[in-house]
């Protein structure tokens, strides 16, 4: 994290209150880039986030650039969370543990519905293929 802003706290706001909401921020930034990562709509066609489409732009531009200073928005942010996720293995970061879990929760919760519908034939919840 940027020293800067977790040692001098704009006026009337704690560290902590920088920090949380620094950790916050990285956190949604994650989760929107794993999203769009992952979300197969087309541009504007996501019904999960209306975030997804300008994300995928963001993935798009990453991919090419390697300015220190780049401009584009998001552009710096989602390089340095992305190189921080990929590095993390404190398994207490406010950061990176939370959005890991969450990604394996969401994984384990896929690899259930589809062992579910290889059994019954379809991913419904139903009892009834389990008699």
């Amino acid at each position: 994290m940027n020293e800067t802003a977790v040692t001098k706290p704009p006026a009337g706001e704690s560290k902590e209150t920088v920090e949380a909401r620094y950790n916050r921020h990285s956190r949604q930034l994650l989760f929107l880039l794993h999203h769009s990562f992952k979300c197969p709509h087309e541009e504007g066609q996501c019904t999960v986030t209306k975030h997804c489409s300008k994300m995928k732009e963001v993935w798009k531009h990453i991919a090419l650039c390697n300015e220190k200073k780049c401009e584009v928005p998001h552009c710096i942010s989602s390089r340095w969370i992305l190189h921080h996720y990929h590095k993390c293995k404190d398994k207490s970061c406010p950061v990176c543990a939370p959005v890991k879990e969450e990604i394996l929760q969401q994984q384990d919760w896929k690899r259930a519905m589809k062992e579910l519908e290889e059994f019954c034939g379809s991913s419904e919840l139903s009892l009834d293929c389990l008699n």
